[in-house]
């Protein structure tokens, strides 16, 4: 995604919110999209770097980096954010914003707020565990089958 944004914006040398072929900064609405967006990219290496090392413990049957999944929701919600400051900075019409951005509020609704419907409705802290033993599903794990 961020080559063709890479490429198109080749021409005028436009990066970070910096016009470089001239000299001159874009809009606050594009370097704030600009910056944020930039933000998102370097999180989401960092998840996979993260998943990686998370998966290994995981197949070795240690549980580490347990903020995984809170800066993935984290990371969701800030590019479904951005895709709204994006449409912002551009300038599209307002309907196409608010359609738009009403599907982004789905997705992070779904991705951040509410990822784990097995236990049941989900309003920002997971119901306790009966006892240490019991386990949800095995969403992304890697345990045995």
């Amino acid at each position: 995604g961020y080559l063709c944004i890479f490429i198109s914006h080749w021409s005028t040398k436009n990066y970070f919110g910096y016009e470089f072929s001239t000299d001159t900064w874009q809009s606050a609405q594009r370097v704030v999209h600009a910056w944020t967006g930039y933000v998102v990219i370097l999180l989401i290496f960092q998840q996979v770097l993260v998943g990686l090392c998370k998966y290994t413990g995981l197949a070795k049957g240690v549980r580490i980096l347990t903020c995984h999944g809170g800066l993935g929701r984290f990371t969701l919600g800030l590019g479904c954010i951005n895709v709204i400051l994006g449409m912002i900075a551009i300038g599209w019409d307002t309907w196409v914003i608010v359609v738009i951005g009403i599907l982004a509020f789905v997705m992070a609704w779904f991705g951040c707020i509410y990822p784990l419907p097995y236990r049941g409705f989900y309003l920002g802290q997971p119901a306790p565990l009966e006892n240490d033993t019991e386990k949800g599903p095995n969403y992304g794990t890697a345990a045995p089958a």
